[in-house]
């Protein structure tokens, strides 16, 4: 755990950025943020860097890249200290991912990997699903491609429906009404017939049949769980899975046990990658992690953030705290105006023109 506080205010430079943009730093340590003079900087891993003299239109970082619209409105890729304009102007989207960047103009969608141009081809929106590190589209021909570790892999020689993607899984249903999946470059059969809802996580797969059963493929295995009445909400992480049934009443499913989290309708539900977490009706804040419950407050925070492993919070107070591997932990000494959470640092502004951070190791 590193604690890293700016006691006294920012240069500034970085302190009319933050305030006019708002902060946002993956933990591997890049961000974006414009100086008061417009100027566009790019800070990777501690340093800043001037990219653009003029500004930028907006931005997005990922992990360990940063991405960004200039002026004109190309889309420019910033990564080690060097920047390469991708010769794309004003996509209509653009997604940066773990493994990869995704990008769309005039339809035609292509994927920015590892210094080389991938064209998935003129696709509509309900042609593609977009994980961390795997993409799933139908092309032309109404055949289904998969891309993986810089590779194509046709899937289906047929359109397929309900195409989903998780961070390292793609699901969909086939020609035939097969339930399938797509997981470490190979493909199979999760069900031998449609789900009637699903969702795929991180390493896992969870869906209920048209009898009402819920199943969870985990680790090339099918699983039914105890699941209580019929689950009508279906959440995954990274590998575990949620769900609440018609009841009210909520579960989750982690390392071949089910867990009954509450009773009743929770008031808030939320998953990240490798937690949950919920508000009762009385208040009570309580998360879930790797097999264990933590009730964390005795009232339901008014803002709440997580990503991977790491859950921020407000106090009532608006003092921040955090719970990160099973501890909670205070964050800020004062009250917070704004925080944000991108990877494994916390940053929050206590007055104009300063900013603290608070990074888990």
């Amino acid at each position: 755990m590193k604690k890293i506080f700016f006691s006294k205010p920012l240069p500034l430079l970085f302190l009319v950025a933050f305030v006019l943009n708002g902060f946002s730093i993956q933990g591997q340590g890049t961000a974006g943020y414009e100086d008061e003079r417009g100027q566009f900087y790019a800070w990777e891993n501690g340093n800043s860097k001037m990219l653009e003299s003029v500004g930028a239109l907006e931005w997005k970082a990922a992990p360990d890249y940063l991405v960004y619209l200039d002026n004109t409105g190309e889309l420019v890729y910033y990564q080690g200290g060097s920047k390469r304009d991708l010769g794309v102007i004003r996509p209509e989207y653009y997604l940066p991912m773990e493994a990869f960047l995704v990008y769309k103009v005039r339809d035609q969608v292509s994927i920015y990997y590892q210094g080389t141009k991938h064209r998935l081809g003129f696709l509509n929106d309900q042609a593609i699903a977009v994980g961390d590190s795997v993409v799933g589209f139908v092309d032309n021909t109404g055949a289904l491609y998969a891309f993986y570790k810089g590779r194509f892999k046709r899937l289906e020689l047929f359109p397929v429906d309900s195409l989903k993607a998780g961070d390292n899984v793609l699901t969909y249903v086939d020609q035939n009404g097969f339930f399938k999946g797509y997981w470490n470059g190979k493909t199979g059969n999760l069900d031998g017939q449609a789900p009637t809802q699903s969702v795929a996580g991180g390493n896992i797969v969870a869906w209920t049949d048209p009898f009402g059963r819920l199943k969870i493929f985990y680790k090339g295995q099918t699983i039914e769980p105890d699941q209580g009445y019929l689950a009508v909400q279906l959440f995954a992480g990274r590998d575990f899975a949620a769900w609440i049934d018609d009841r009210g009443e909520s579960f989750v499913w982690y390392q071949g046990k089910t867990t009954r989290l509450l009773q009743e309708p929770p008031v808030e539900f939320g998953v990240a990658d490798h937690m949950c977490w919920y508000t009762d009706r009385n208040g009570y804040f309580r998360a879930f992690y790797q097999g264990k419950i933590y009730t964390l407050e005795s009232f339901a925070p008014k803002q709440i953030k997580a990503v991977d492993q790491v859950l921020v919070y407000t106090e009532l107070d608006g003092r921040l705290k955090a719970f990160y591997k099973g501890k909670a932990m205070p964050v800020s000494k004062n009250i917070a105006q704004s925080f944000d959470l991108t990877g494994d640092l916390v940053s929050w502004s206590e007055r104009p023109f300063e900013f603290s951070f608070f990074r888990m190791d």
